[in-house]
């Protein structure tokens, strides 16, 4: 092998430089958040460096070079994951926090749409659904966990753990290549793929991990969830149920992630259908905790009856557009 073959390979095919970049920032933020108090102004340079792996990756995309580019752009999903856990921090900085919280995950979106058009990838509605529910809890349970108290904190996280995971599970996440591929080539994207929802799993869980080893929560919350949610390649009845007693047995809480569990099996569903009985069991958890309480005064239902309407519209809008697009491919098959 020659010289310049050689430098082809390391440099261009495989690349290490790009590995030791990720590396050499996160060690760098890192070492600047104990040296500086800089709250938001290192996760905003995690967030410029992110962008930056998505637009090298469009770059080499665009030049042919398929494999540098799917390498940083699993780079890229990595640092999707908060490394520097800024979302746990902004429950602690109040309205700061909470308008640097939307900035990010408004950031996280973009970037899934961005990351998929630089990669010219064509991505199911629940490939785009689940990433952003997670980046959803990330930002919104911290908060709730830090006002309330073991039992319940425990029971949110498990929650926020079970919503994540069974969205994912009982979606069908499809991502596809646009430009044709070959026999190898749909090999590494079905690879890569593999890798992306397996890096974001063990990024989350490790995200509630933390959670718990800041507060004293009840671990035991987590104990019904693997039984639940291996209900999912479970196809005898009997098994189905047994699982389902071991988890109620466990936490009796539990019988509302059952109900949803039960409500998934035997047919294959959308994002939309998913996320429906699972906001039903998030209400119903808030509830309980007292976070989030019935209408009293006639500013609170005021309130709640404006926010119904909106969310009304906007389901209303999105069925409509649904069902025209569902009849509209049916009388295309038909012609």
């Amino acid at each position: 092998m020659d010289v310049r073959r050689l430098l082809h390979r390391w440099f261009v095919e495989y690349n290490p430089l790009y590995i030791v970049s990720a590396a050499l920032v996160l060690r760098g933020v890192n070492l600047l958040s104990h040296a500086v108090d800089l709250q938001l102004g290192v996760p905003a340079i995690v967030e410029l460096y992110a962008w930056a792996l998505i637009a090298g990756a469009a770059i080499l995309h665009r030049a042919g070079l398929r494999r540098p580019a799917v390498m940083l752009s699993l780079l890229a999903v990595v640092y999707q994951g908060d490394l520097t856990l800024h979302t746990e921090t902004c429950a602690y900085l109040g309205t700061t926090g909470a308008l640097a919280s939307a900035v990010w995950l408004a950031s996280f979106a973009l970037k899934l749409f961005a990351l998929a058009r630089a990669m010219r990838l064509r991505v199911a509605r629940s490939a785009f659904a689940v990433p952003i529910l997670g980046a959803s809890m990330l930002v919104v349970v911290p908060r709730l966990v830090r006002v309330t108290d073991a039992h319940t904190g425990g029971v949110i996280a498990s929650s926020a753990l079970f919503l994540v995971l069974a969205a994912g599970l009982w979606t069908s996440r499809t991502i596809e290549s646009r430009p044709l591929l070959d026999d190898w080539g749909r090999t590494v994207l079905r690879r890569a793929t593999l890798a992306v929802w397996s890096i974001w799993t063990l990024l989350f869980t490790v995200h509630v991990a933390f959670l718990f080893s800041q507060r004293a929560m009840d671990a035991t919350a987590l104990a019904p969830l693997p039984f639940v949610l291996a209900t999912r390649f479970v196809r005898r009845e009997v098994l189905v149920w047994m699982l389902f007693s071991v988890a109620v047995a466990l936490a009796p809480w539990s019988m509302s992630l059952c109900a949803c569990a039960l409500a998934f099996r035997g047919r294959r569903i959308h994002a939309s259908g998913v996320f429906a009985p699972l906001s039903v069991v998030g209400v119903r958890h808030l509830v309980k905790a007292g976070i989030l309480t019935m209408p009293v005064t006639t500013l609170e239902w005021g309130v709640w009856s404006i926010a119904t309407g909106f969310v009304v519209l906007v389901a209303s809008v999105a069925a409509s557009v649904s069902l025209n697009r569902r009849r509209d491919l049916a009388t295309s098959w038909q012609e």
